[in-house]
């Protein structure tokens, strides 16, 4: 879990990240933390609306992004946020009563549609798979009999500091599901990947009905 100090004393600002040592200083990227601070209002629920991310809201996303998962990112996270038909981008967003014209993004996740047979592929053949990962093989006989339909995969998701236990995360994976099905209507499950160390995210996502089936070791690459 991340936690900062008071908003108004921004330079003592401190984000901190399951994904990193104890200790470890995460820079400060986005002007996002600033701008909250200067509205000086209390983030609440009512206030907070969903809807999909557009190119011009890219800037933000992609600083938030190097905040929440300090290992280098890929580009082509945020290059595909217009390719709708295999993406879905959808960010939740502020809107202070006080400053009704500002839009302030507050936390996104990024979902790929996939077949089920792809991720079984992606799993072969980027990250290795030893005797215990190749059970997973047996998945070939269910991705054969289920050839048409999709698996809607959380490839990124995070939410901004100031905004976190308001139930946004929980909110962005129901509401980016809802959306997959509407638009394809084949989605037959839901996946995503979480370090070892990331508890809290660990207890979001099984309390969203998510099960762990198996571990790929060396998956993320932690400071080199």
């Amino acid at each position: 879990r991340r936690v900062h100090g008071d908003q108004k004393m921004k330079k003592e600002l401190e984000l901190r990240s399951e994904y990193m040592p104890s200790g470890y200083k995460i820079p400060i990227v986005s002007k996002l933390h600033e701008k909250i601070a200067n509205m000086g209002e209390p983030i609440t629920r009512r206030d907070l609306y969903f809807r999909r991310l557009k190119a011009g809201d890219m800037k933000d996303f992609k600083d938030l992004t190097q905040e929440w998962f300090p290992p280098a990112f890929c580009d082509d996270v945020f290059e595909c946020l217009d390719q709708t038909d295999a993406n879905i981008h959808l960010g939740c967003f502020w809107r202070p009563p006080e400053h009704e014209s500002e839009e302030i993004l507050m936390g996104a996740v990024h979902v790929r549609l996939n077949s089920p047979l792809s991720v079984l592929k992606y799993i072969a053949s980027d990250h290795g798979m030893d005797k215990k990962l190749a059970k997973a093989l047996s998945l070939s006989t269910f991705c054969s009999n289920f050839s048409k339909c999709l698996i809607a995969h959380v490839n990124d998701i995070g939410v901004i500091d100031e905004a976190r236990r308001l139930g946004i995360a929980t909110k962005l994976i129901e509401e980016s599901l809802k959306i997959a099905q509407k638009e394809k209507g084949n989605i037959i499950a839901q996946s995503l990947h979480v370090i070892e160390t990331g508890k809290g995210a660990i207890g979001c996502y099984e309390k969203l009905g998510f099960a762990h089936s198996f571990t790929i070791p060396k998956f993320y690459n932690i400071l080199g």
